[in-house]
C-alpha cells in the first residue's frame, strides 16, 4: 500500500469514527439530557448517558455485522 492510499484510509477511518461520534453524542443527548438545566450534568443524566453510549455502540457493531453477513461479506460504510 502506498503512502497516499494509506493516508486514504485513515482519514476515511477517522471520518467514519467522528460520525459514529456525532451520532452517539446525538441520540444520548436527546435521550438522557432533554431540557439542560447547570453547566454540569445531574447524577440521572450521567448515569443515563454511562448506560446509553455503550448500548449505542453496541447495536451499531451488530447491525454492522448483520448487514456484512447479508452482503456476502462486503464491507459496510455507514454513512
Amino acid at each position: 500500500m502506498s503512502t497516499e492510499e494509506l493516508r486514504s484510509e485513515i482519514s476515511s477511518q477517522v471520518r467514519a469514527i467522528n460520525g459514529l461520534h456525532q451520532r452517539a453524542v446525538s441520540a444520548c443527548w436527546a435521550k438522557c439530557i432533554p431540557r439542560p438545566r447547570d453547566g454540569e450534568l445531574a447524577v440521572g443524566e450521567m448515569a443515563c448517558v454511562d448506560r446509553c453510549v455503550p448500548k449505542f455502540l453496541e447495536v451499531h457493531q451488530l447491525v454492522g455485522k448483520d448487514l456484512k453477513e447479508h452482503r456476502g461479506g462486503k464491507p459496510v460504510d455507514f454513512p
